[in-house]
């Protein structure tokens, strides 16, 4: 019996992402539904499937803007990378190169025979700015709008009868359970709808503030207002993988930020805005590592800090990145399980002490 239902979930694994895209939407914006229910007028209150699509009008809303403002940035720096002389940077850049790599072979000591950082970086470039390899990204970013708008759809139409009709999926639920365990179930099902409302509200909180506060750094660096919107975004999206995530971000930005800022300033002068580009984003991590993270991996799920980071290399071995970003709240779910029907192993006791 277990091994038809673990076949028929990877079966129609598409489908049950989209049932669980549309509980975590749900989750969140539950009590967004209970504020705009409760009454106005002495016992009036709007019905809650009024309460429900102004809670996900509100949403697309939100995504609509976002895009609004996104999408043509995205847009022009990439026809901007496109335009970029590959050749004409490389010869801006080879007087700093050659210096850099001499520096480098004195401090280090060592000399790599045949290897010239200049023509090294040239290859990449002309890889990264040719015009078919921004095709490429285009047509490949063409057929993930092509998914993500059915996706948007079914996620939007499962959130809506979710939030409308509360307990709709969890009495499902209930009705697989055996009834002597139902009251442990019950029990469970509260606590993990707290901890994950509060994890995934934080986590949301975290990409905001992140992409805030790295866009306002990178003003105050020099760049145009668009890059540095590019540069948040991609920074706060990406801070949502644990470790890899922030390196990632981090050179991008400092890509987009050498590219741009070669066609205005001197070669000589990049290094100390690189430097001071890394400055920003060393800062925000700072206060991403000692505010944010606290907040969303040890305070909202009452885990310890090497707990997380074990749960999030062991998502790592099993998933790759999908693994990094599901591991915390998959963990969450198993921890609250684990406390409520497996209290006889000592284990599981220091593990669940928490969530009391």
């Amino acid at each position: 019996m277990g091994v038809l239902v673990v076949g028929l979930i990877w079966y129609f694994r598409t489908i049950f992402l989209y049932i669980l895209l549309a509980g975590i939407v749900s989750l969140i914006g539950r009590p967004i539904v209970r504020f705009l229910q409760k009454p106005v007028y002495k016992k009036w209150h709007l019905p809650a499937f009024v309460a429900a699509a102004i809670y996900i009008l509100v949403v697309w809303a939100l995504l609509f803007g976002f895009f609004y403002l996104f999408v043509p940035v995205v847009i022009t720096e990439a026809k901007n990378l496109s335009s970029v002389n590959s050749s004409e940077l490389m010869f801006r850049l080879s007087a700093p190169l050659v210096r850099l790599q001499e520096q480098a072979a004195r401090l280090l000591g060592i000399t790599v025979s045949g290897f010239s950082a200049q023509e090294f970086l040239t290859g990449q470039l002309s890889k990264i700015l040719n015009m078919s390899t921004v095709s490429g990204i285009f047509s490949s970013l063409t057929g993930f709008i092509g998914n993500s708008v059915i996706a948007a759809f079914a996620v939007t139409f499962i959130s809506f009868f979710f939030l409308k009709e509360e307990s709709l999926g969890i009495n499902y639920l209930y009705a697989m359970v055996p009834e002597q365990m139902l009251p442990k179930v019950q029990r469970a099902m509260q606590s993990i709808r707290k901890l994950l409302l509060r994890y995934f509200a934080g986590l949301l909180l975290e990409v905001v503030s992140v992409c805030i506060l790295v866009t306002t750094g990178m003003l105050i660096t020099g760049l145009s207002l668009t890059q540095s919107m590019l540069i948040g975004l991609f920074a706060g999206i990406l801070n949502m993988i644990p470790y890899i995530g922030p390196v990632i971000g981090i050179c991008f930005g400092l890509f987009i930020g050498a590219v741009s800022q070669l066609q205005v300033l001197q070669p000589e002068s990049l290094p100390i805005h690189l430097f001071w580009m890394l400055v920003v984003f060393l800062a925000v991590q700072l206060i991403d590592n000692l505010v944010f993270q606290p907040l969303i991996y040890s305070g909202s799920v009452h885990a310890h800090p090497l707990e997380i980071f074990l749960v999030i290399m062991a998502g790592a071995t099993v998933a790759g990145i999908p693994g990094m970003i599901a591991a915390v709240p998959t963990y969450t779910v198993l921890r609250v399980l684990a406390g409520e029907f497996l209290t006889e192993f000592r284990i599981v006791k220091k593990l669940t002490d928490k969530l009391k």
